[in-house]
């Protein structure tokens, strides 16, 4: 989100009466406490790009379906935009594993995963 950009429009008032910076802080804390964490993806162009196929479909702001017109998907506008929001995320998040691992070699570290494997049958060995 722009928060600098919209606190400078018309909606300044709402956007710093709501905390916008203060929010994203505390949803990054709460992130990072669970062991996830917040990735920020550029919203521009994301309800108007088609999440099927990646065509470009523009539609006035008023109109609240998503139709392709090259893989006839339909679906809600917002619900585009959500799936392309988490791909655009899913992508950012695998690029930064790629380039802490890329350093983790640079550095001779290898990030070990350690992982438990659980066994349904008593007699095989985990």
């Amino acid at each position: 989100m722009n928060i600098k950009g919209l606190a400078k429009s018309r909606l300044a008032k709402s956007v710093n009466d709501a905390g916008w910076g203060q929010f994203i802080s505390i949803l990054s804390n709460k992130a990072e406490n669970a062991g996830l964490k917040v990735i920020a993806v550029n919203p521009n162009g994301t309800s108007q790009e088609c999440s099927s196929c990646g065509h470009k479909v523009k539609k006035p702001l008023s109109q609240r379906i998503h139709n392709c017109p090259v893989c006839y998907i339909s679906l809600c506008r917002d619900l585009n935009a959500a799936i392309n929001i988490k791909a655009r995320g899913t992508h950012a998040l695998k690029a930064q594993l790629m380039s802490s691992n890329e350093e983790s070699l640079r550095s001779h570290t290898v990030p070990v995963l350690r992982e438990r494997v659980w066994s349904m049958s008593p007699n095989l060995p985990t």
